[in-house]
């Protein structure tokens, strides 16, 4: 068991290295041996644990989708009207990409590689397919409902969502403030002013 645990832990030490690689000089410059190096363990027990560079970046993009997309997705109160849950959704990323602007960073690089590396975008579609499908059902819903604009195009809007979560870095060097401000912006596009007011606290 002591083993085991060790075993894993070396494992989130190697992921959280690759990671920090990745968001400040992007996933062309990952290099096992620098990765390897940086935990002080060999090349060698390196591949131990990920036998080649794919494994360990399939293990950041996990880490970083779980953290940075599905964290938030689940903690969203089903009980809710979709435009409400939409909110709720929309801070929650904004607050974990302030606690963790690193696994946006790593998110925003991954799906730019992706365009150039068919092995990335095999780690990476499932993912973001995901992700386009819960905002997709969510925006059908407050359409239902009559919170959101009948003329949207749920597909293109939950692309256009996705979009500027991966291209915006909410939080860091931006004022506080401008959270509420974009979060505003995309209330009158979808028609849902009237709907997010009502369930701010």
């Amino acid at each position: 068991m002591a083993t085991r645990g060790r075993h894993g832990e070396r494992r989130e030490q190697l992921v959280t290295a690759a990671m920090a690689v990745i968001a400040q000089r992007g996933v062309g410059a990952l290099r096992t041996r620098e990765v390897a190096a940086a935990v002080g363990i060999t090349h060698a027990s390196l591949h131990y644990h990920f036998p080649n560079k794919i494994d360990l970046i399939r293990a950041v993009l996990e880490r970083a989708l779980h953290k940075q997309i599905v964290l938030p997705m689940v903690h969203v109160d089903e009980k809710l009207s979709a435009a409400e849950r939409l909110r709720v959704l929309l801070v929650g990323l904004a607050r974990q990409m302030r606690r963790e602007p690193g696994n946006v960073a790593v998110l925003k690089e991954l799906h730019q590689f992706a365009d150039r590396d068919d092995a990335v975008r095999a780690l990476l579609e499932p993912g973001i397919r995901r992700w386009r499908e819960f905002l997709v059902t969510l925006i059908k819903q407050g359409q239902a409902e009559g919170d959101f604009r009948p003329d949207l195009d749920p597909s293109a809007t939950a692309s256009l969502l996705i979009l500027v979560t991966l291209g915006t870095r909410l939080g860091g060097s931006l004022a506080p403030d401008l959270d509420s401000a974009v979060l505003g912006q995309i209330a009158r596009l979808l028609g849902a002013d009237t709907a997010w007011n009502r369930g701010e606290t």
